[in-house]
């Protein structure tokens, strides 16, 4: 497990930074055993920001293990050049 929260500065985009209390969509490739939405809820900066979050990965133990971190999260196990073409590069 992680011991540090990083900064957001260089992990998200600064218009998330700058309006914190908007509502925004994420959706992470590779998402593995869940890292990325653990520093999305620990990031202070990020409290007032309301989002959806979606995690796709073909590793289903690594999505167990992210299940059970985050269990409000959205997870799919699918390859990602599927899951793409499935969804279409408008939502993508």
């Amino acid at each position: 497990m992680i011991s540090e929260v990083p900064k957001a500065e260089g992990l998200l985009p600064s218009s998330i930074i700058q309006n914190p209390k908007s509502k925004i969509s994420l959706l992470e490739l590779w998402c593995g055993d869940g890292r990325f939405a653990w520093y999305l809820s620990e990031n202070t900066i990020l409290e007032d920001t309301k989002y959806d979050y979606t995690g796709v990965d073909i590793a289903s133990k690594l999505l167990k293990i992210a299940k059970e971190k985050h269990p409000d999260h959205n997870r799919v196990q699918h390859d990602m050049v599927g899951y793409v073409q499935e969804q279409g590069s408008e939502s993508v």
